[in-house]
């Protein structure tokens, strides 16, 4: 029966299954009539056969035929047989510790096999339950998540956005789309079946840590905004940095507005959802792109994402779907050395605003180094310490020897 062609009903009947799967006696009993999902493994080689194989090695068959040779010139000499005999038992030495080695090597694959084995998640009287996946019966009704492989040829039940990756199969790198959430095992077979939502996770720096896709894209227009929700200044202060950064990099100016927004404008508001912290934010994006932070800070590190995300296209656009991002570590960036060369204070601006960028909030400056004390007595007080600083204030430059 050609499973694939028939409605799914038809094919849970034809199975004796149920959308709720099988009850744990039916796949008991199943188990026991049709065996366990895997592979027939060829019958291995018996002991005797193994030994034997053993001697078909190269090397051994011509310490064999030296052997031979040894035992006939050793026979018209009248010689004695000590080379033929020390050659035979070199041979069966290697034999008898061939075979050990050979069993030893397929018992640490079968540990390995175990340790490995693939669990499938599967509907049992209404119940979502894992089992090892040499344990499907016919009929079971298999629920995959994102990054499953499919254990068994399987006939498609319901559809929620679902791509398959096949290069296993046809050599194809791209994802097939197919129109699967569960699946009903029918034979055994390895496939790899992947879920993935309409929008996968976009790249950004650092990583989003989460990320709920949906289907479509967000591409501001000409007459794009950024609406902030209520008076607060820092909010306002944050929307035109945002739209600064926009006009530098895009060359699309978005006015700064206050009230109601609309669709195609970009929304920010302070929220009350302590989950994020000092530094996280959300962003849903849908007709419109609504930012909410519990504090400017997060709020500021979303219109980063936002601009990262915009940079990789052409359009501007960026991908339907959901964002919750906070940071792992509260303390993010590097030290400069300004001790021995001359550095700029427009240079350090422009390496903070990069570094803002990729949301990391440190910039360690390190100005000076003391001479070596050794040299002064051992007294910190009487070493060399100075370094140039830009000021305005001293009469000898702007550039002044501080000590």
């Amino acid at each position: 029966m050609e499973y694939y062609r028939q409605p799914p009903s038809d094919t849970l009947h034809a199975l004796d299954s149920t959308p709720d799967g099988l009850t744990p006696a039916q796949a008991a009993a199943r188990l026991a009539r049709d065996g366990r999902n895997v592979l027939t493994e060829p019958p291995k080689p018996s002991l005797v056969k193994r030994f034997f194989q053993q001697l078909a090695d190269p090397m051994i068959l011509v310490l064999l035929a030296a052997a031979l040779i040894s035992a006939i010139t050793s026979a018209y000499a009248h010689e004695s047989f000590a080379d033929v005999i020390i050659i035979l038992i070199v041979v069966i030495i290697n034999a008898v510790l061939g075979v050990y080695q050979e069993s030893k090597a397929e018992q640490a694959i079968a540990a390995l096999k175990e340790l490995s084995a693939a669990h499938s998640r599967v509907l049992r009287g209404g119940k979502l339950v894992t089992v090892p996946s040499e344990k499907l019966v016919v009929g079971d009704v298999l629920v995959l998540e994102a990054g499953d492989a499919v254990p068994a040829d399987a006939r498609v039940l319901e559809s929620a956005s679902l791509r398959a990756e096949e290069a296993a199969l046809t050599g194809e790198s791209k994802f097939v789309s197919l129109q699967a959430l569960a699946l009903l095992v029918i034979f055994c077979l390895t496939g790899s079946l992947t879920r993935a939502a309409v929008n996968p996770k976009p790249f950004v720096v650092p990583e989003l840590k989460q990320w709920t896709g949906k289907d479509g894209n967000f591409t501001p227009g000409k007459d794009a905004r950024i609406v902030c929700t209520s008076q607060n200044p820092e909010l306002l202060r944050i929307a035109r940095m945002f739209a600064d950064d926009y006009q530098q990099m895009f060359g699309q100016t978005l006015s700064v507005a206050q009230g109601k927004a609309t669709s195609g404008d970009f929304v920010l508001s302070l929220s009350a959802d302590k989950k994020l912290g000092e530094e996280g934010y959300a962003i849903k994006i849908t007709d419109r792109v609504a930012i909410s932070a519990p504090t400017p800070t997060g709020l500021y590190w979303s219109t980063r994402t936002l601009l990262q995300l915009a940079e990789q296209n052409q359009e501007r656009s960026l991908p339907q779907g959901t964002i919750r991002d906070y940071p792992d570590y509260p303390l993010r960036g590097f030290m400069i050395d300004c001790g021995r060369k001359f550095i700029p204070m427009a240079y350090l601006q422009d390496l903070v605003k990069i570094m803002a960028y990729y949301k990391m909030n440190t910039l360690q400056v390190h100005l000076n180094d003391n001479g070596f004390k050794q040299y002064f007595e051992h007294n910190w007080d009487k070493t060399y310490a100075a370094f140039r600083l830009e000021s305005d204030a001293s009469s000898a430059g702007p550039f002044a020897k501080v000590s």
